[in-house]
């Protein structure tokens, strides 16, 4: 009997903080979704998105918060 290791995920808890309409939404779009929109359309107060991205064998999720 072969058992396989139990696979886990690390959570890394990002903040970015920035001025107003410097691209903050556009990049967090581009990371998670890959797309870029040209239609500009402002955050209110706190926003996240969360993207999973492999890292060598190692699965992470980011937790992306930006004001």
């Amino acid at each position: 009997m072969t058992t396989t290791p139990i696979e886990t995920v690390q959570t890394f808890k990002i903040l970015i903080i920035g001025d107003s309409n410097v691209g903050k939404t556009s990049l967090m779009n581009r990371l998670v979704h890959g797309i870029f929109s040209n239609n500009y359309s402002a955050t209110i107060g706190v926003d996240f998105k969360i993207a999973m991205i492999n890292i060598g064998e190692y699965k992470c999720r980011l937790q992306i918060w930006f004001v």
